[in-house]
């Protein structure tokens, strides 16, 4: 009798599906240690054994995501003629820092609000904890990039407007106020409306660099504000953390029926983050075009050039949202190469 029912239990647990086979497994393993560790004290419930079994699964989408976001670096060389020794980083860093911050963000965004049982009814109130969440995910991002930086140097560090080069702002059809920043090497745009638009730029650059080269300097900030770069950025940042957070509620919703299909979704989103970073390349190039064919392109590369010895040399080492120094330079020079 006891043979046949551990028969017929062996059958159903058979025909499970590979996800429902997996929850099964970690109860049966914390069941056992719980017996054999703590006695019979019951401190094990459903929530926990939840809890645990979505950690693996994420902890494998991600390892998986790996593998299946090199679609980014095909679409980055195809498409935009990037070096692939460099596009390979970005896909790798991608898949390991930006996902992986991102789930963090979107788990965070459905407990804060429902609390740890959110992680049951999360398929059941998708719109709902879209909605409740936006706040919260893209909060932090835009925070420390567009406002505790630069609010940074703006309240806690000496500083003073210059007039002549607020009026380089006018002269090239653009608004807003240009501040010296007192012992720094900044040199960055800030604000999205025509009367928030500052530029800071470090007293060191104008200490080092001649004025034609400073000038510059100011110049590529100013391609930043013409071209919006700062508004399509943020727009950049709002479909990376969407589609992030979208592909991340449809693995879970799919995690019953389809275990396959969670890893087709998070590589979905380690494609494209590198993708959209590769655009972010791209809008620092063409406020580098826009320097230079003001300036000249020998004095903006000399800009350049000093400007990568005040950072110890960085701008040579890859960096996640600008391109290398030699690949700047290179795309001057082609630039005004073809403007004349």
């Amino acid at each position: 009798m006891e043979k046949g029912k551990a028969c017929k239990n062996t059958v159903k647990i058979h025909s499970l599906n590979p996800s429902c086979r997996l929850k099964y497994f970690i109860l049966h393993c914390i069941r056992e240690i719980n017996e054999q560790l703590i006695g019979s004290f019951k401190f094990i419930t459903s929530e926990t054994v939840n809890i645990l079994y979505s950690s693996i699964m994420w902890v494998t989408i991600l390892l998986a995501s790996i593998g299946i976001s090199l679609s980014g670096l095909i679409i980055s060389v195809t498409f935009y003629g990037e070096n692939i020794k460099e596009c390979w980083k970005e896909t790798l860093i991608s898949s390991l820092l930006i996902i992986p911050v991102f789930m963090c963000v979107i788990s965070l965004s459905v407990i804060v609000p429902f609390g740890l049982s959110a992680l049951g009814i999360a398929n059941e109130y998708i719109l709902l904890v879209l909605i409740i969440s936006m706040p919260i995910m893209t909060t932090p991002i835009f925070l420390y990039k567009y406002i505790v930086i630069p609010l940074y140097y703006l309240l806690f560090r000496k500083k003073e407007m210059n007039p002549e080069y607020t009026k380089l702002l006018t002269d090239n059809d653009c608004h807003g106020k240009v501040f010296v920043i007192k012992n720094s090497n900044i040199a960055c745009t800030m604000g999205i409306t025509k009367k928030s638009q500052i530029i800071m730029i470090g007293s060191n650059l104008i200490e080092n660099l001649s004025k034609d080269e400073y000038t510059g300097i100011l110049l590529h900030e100013i391609g930043h504000i013409k071209y919006k770069h700062l508004r399509k950025l943020i727009l950049i940042d709002i479909v990376g953390v969407y589609i992030t957070m979208l592909t991340g509620f449809l693995a879970s919703y799919s995690s019953n029926k389809n275990p396959y299909v969670i890893v087709a979704a998070i590589g979905l989103a380690g494609g494209l983050i590198p993708f959209l970073r590769i655009i972010m390349k791209q809008y620092e190039k063409k406020a580098d075009s826009y320097a230079a064919q003001i300036i000249g392109a020998d004095t903006y590369i000399s800009a350049l050039t000093k400007l990568n010895g005040l950072f110890a040399g960085r701008m040579d080492k890859y960096d996640i949202e600008h391109p290398r120094l030699k690949d700047r330079i290179e795309n001057i020079k082609k630039c005004c190469k073809n403007r004349h």
